[in-house]
């Protein structure tokens, strides 16, 4: 009985590891497009 609830409880822990995980890959792939798309507006300003 102690090592199913551990087993539950690590794998509890490892959803929550990869929902966190994949939240802040996904926040930090929208910043670096947002830096993308900026330095493209400010490069294009440059140009011109």
């Amino acid at each position: 009985m102690a090592e199913t609830f551990i087993l539950l409880f690590m794998r509890k822990k490892i959803y929550k590891k990869i929902i966190v995980g994949g939240f802040y890959f996904f926040l930090l792939k929208g910043l670096i497009w947002l830096a993308l798309i900026v330095a493209a507006a400010l490069g294009i300003g440059n140009f011109f």
